[in-house]
């Protein structure tokens, strides 16, 4: 009957807690897969499109997610683990998936029978990764936050040994001068909290070639690791690398002849490069991961501000990829409502904060 068949596709909603983007839910696809039918125990993958980034919505995603189950009902009356591979590879082949079904459908595949599982997993247990800390708040927020007794916040800025601020937000509204002071009293109190760690900065391509130079030199004494993604042109990001810190990020999504763009040379001047698996799809983020071992270009794994699941499948795949000792952008999972029981940190002489996720 089809209410028996092992593999099926929900729908989620969950409440943001902390106001980062417009939307009030963050909302996905949970695809659950009950491997032994004579057990209770399910593995999972989140398909989560993020909406303003990703190339594809949810509505994509329901919709190639019903094309699939109705496929695999027909061809698979009893999946196994082999039969979703070769399902998967067959869609991929006729370039059918998008990116974040894609990326959902591997991970189940490839990962969810050993390590992403519910909380009725019939083997817990714990993925870790180094993180780095996400700072976000206003410099009036972040000052207020860290003279609270015990703050979680100031506890993990003081531990971490990389730190990813969001800077240049809303730079183009004509408050120009004040946003680049806000940023420099958070880089201040940062600095203050802890002189040693990496300093990222985010600011997801909202600068253009002269706003770069002028937060180069305005930042220049708190020893800034690199800019992430910081100009809005591919073009500008060209002719800065030469001259400036920077990694790539967001250039990946959205232009979409980038990848033919991207060459040796080009990787080996940069400082990082960050993948959102959930947005990339497994096709890009393969070649970009191959393109980084060869030009021995650091890979920073990141987040789409998935669910306690998605993140799972990062680690997991992070773990496997040969550049999981690097910080990773995974740091979202306190902005989303009912996520805290799945999560905590602890510190390590090696890698400072470490993300350790229940499954």
């Amino acid at each position: 009957m089809e209410e028996d068949y092992p593999l099926r596709v929900v729908r989620y909603s969950v409440p943001f807690v902390k106001s980062i983007f417009p939307a009030k839910n963050r909302e996905g696809l949970y695809l659950v897969w009950k491997d032994q039918p004579e057990f209770q125990a399910e593995v999972m993958a989140e398909i989560a499109p993020l909406p303003g980034f990703s190339g594809d919505t949810l509505e994509d995603s329901v919709q190639q997610m019903s094309v699939f189950l109705d496929s695999m009902k027909d061809e698979y009356p009893s999946p196994r683990k082999k039969d979703i591979i070769q399902a998967a590879a067959m869609y991929r082949n006729d370039n059918f998936l998008q990116s974040s079904a894609d990326w959902g459908i591997y991970s189940l595949s490839i990962h969810g029978q050993q390590e992403i599982s519910p909380e009725k997993s019939s083997s817990p247990g714990k993925l870790e990764i180094p993180l780095q800390v996400l700072v976000t708040q206003t410099p009036e927020e972040l000052g207020a936050e860290i003279l609270k007794e015990d703050s979680p916040l100031a506890w993990k800025i003081q531990n971490a040994k990389a730190i990813k601020v969001k800077i240049a937000r809303n730079f183009s509204s004509g408050r120009r001068k004040e946003i680049l002071r806000q940023d420099r009293n958070k880089m201040e109190i940062l600095r203050q909290i802890n002189p040693h760690a990496r300093i990222i900065a985010d600011a997801n391509r909202g600068l253009n070639l002269d706003d770069l130079a002028m937060y180069a030199d305005e930042m220049s004494s708190y020893g800034l690791d690199y800019f992430e993604d910081p100009l809005d042109l591919i073009e500008d990001t060209f002719s800065a690398l030469e001259d400036f810190p920077i990694a790539l990020d967001e250039s990946f999504l959205v232009d979409e002849a980038f990848m033919d763009l991207v060459y040796e040379p080009v990787f080996r001047k940069l400082r990082a490069v960050v993948v959102k698996p959930m947005i990339l799809g497994t096709r890009r983020l393969e070649f970009i991961l191959q393109m980084a071992d060869r030009t021995k270009t650091p890979v920073v794994f990141s987040s789409s501000f998935e669910t306690a699941p998605g993140i799972a499948q990062i680690i997991a795949y992070a773990r496997n990829s040969g550049f999981a000792n690097v910080p990773a952008g995974l740091d979202t999972l306190e902005y989303l409502d009912g996520q805290k029981d799945s999560y905590g940190y602890r510190t390590s002489q090696e890698h400072g904060l470490v993300l350790e996720l229940s499954v």
